[in-house]
């Protein structure tokens, strides 16, 4: 899980590298190019210091993740490409912003611009550079692509607070003399336009990605003492990518919850070796197979599968597994 921190960070490098490139060059024009220089080594190896231990093993399980798919079908490899990078445009008020938002903040950008905000043109171009990380994909040079645009699109809602903040710091500045009471009407502006988004936020949620239920908890801790701790479970199962399946219920939680381990395995499976990762997909694909054609129980029974978990939540993305396709054909 320490990567995908990683991956994170690398977002706000770009940011990082602007304000020392500014900072080197308020150096040279004031003459102290040297103390910045070294506070910026100083800075630096202490970073490296503090995540020295987990850094290095990050890397070497990035790098080490198969990324080879040459043995996958033609027409898999142009799917997981498609749902993996592939974001429309109607995704991008989901999970940027508001469509008024990204309006808001392009108006911001402008007239902060037009005022001359240093912080402003720091804030775009840090934006436009974190885009371009969510389409370096297009470059073909798979190690490059430890990203997709859909996460640059979530990370946006800093850069959008940011620079709509870079506007309303210059409007406040319009009013030369009088900036005390502006920045007051403009706070009062600002609450009470967030009391009346707030019920629309608070509801904007997505129910489907809320697996675990209390009846689910109290079946873990029925699995955690009545099941031997080698135990495996079939559990409902979608694949988000053709490589990539996940649970849909609360069978998905069992390794957390009950310590026993399922069909579609952990949520990191990914950054397994290339045999986990195609143990895990064959038995998930499997258990998709059990959905419509209890004659796929057989195949689970011989590969270790033991029991079968339905949770209360089902599966969102298809049939889903139901007692008379299963449990039944496991009684027989």
């Amino acid at each position: 899980m320490v990567l995908f921190h990683f991956r994170v960070a690398a977002f706000y490098l770009p940011l990082l590298a602007l304000v020392v490139l500014i900072e080197c060059v308020r150096g040279l024009r004031d003459k102290r190019a040297l103390a910045v220089f070294s506070g910026v080594v100083v800075l630096a190896m202490a970073s490296l210091l503090l995540v020295a231990p987990a850094i290095g093993e990050a890397l070497r399980i990035y790098l080490a993740t198969p990324r080879d798919v040459s043995s996958m079908p033609a027409q898999e490899v142009e799917q997981t490409i498609r749902d993996y990078f592939g974001f429309p445009l109607e995704s991008i008020p989901l999970l940027a912003g508001r469509v008024w938002l990204l309006i808001l903040s392009g108006v911001a950008l402008l007239f902060a611009l037009l005022r001359r905000s240093q912080l402003a043109a720091i804030v775009g171009t840090w934006t436009t550079l974190v885009l371009a990380i969510g389409f370096i994909y297009l470059l073909n040079i798979p190690v490059l692509a430890f990203t997709n645009p859909g996460a640059v699109l979530i990370l946006l809602y800093m850069p959008i607070a940011l620079l709509i903040g870079c506007g309303a710091q210059e409007l406040v500045r319009l009013f030369a003399g009088r900036e005390r009471i502006a920045s007051a009407a403009l706070a009062t502006l600002v609450t009470a336009g967030a009391f009346i988004a707030l019920p629309q936020r608070v509801s904007d949620v997505e129910p489907f990605r809320y697996f675990v239920t209390p009846a689910d908890v109290v079946a873990a801790q029925w699995i955690r003492a009545n099941t031997p701790p080698d135990a495996q479970f079939a559990v409902n199962t979608t694949f988000w990518l053709p490589q990539a399946p996940h649970g849909t219920d609360g069978g998905y939680w069992i390794p957390y919850l009950a310590e026993r381990s399922t069909t579609v395995g952990v949520m990191i499976n990914s950054l397994g070796s290339s045999e986990l990762i195609y143990e895990i997909v064959s038995l998930s694909r499997a258990e998709e197979r059990l959905e419509n054609d209890p004659g796929a129980l057989e195949e689970l029974r011989t590969r270790g599968v033991d029991y079968i978990y339905i949770g209360p939540r089902g599966d969102f993305s298809g049939v889903g597994l139901a007692p008379p396709k299963c449990c039944v054909a496991h009684q027989a």
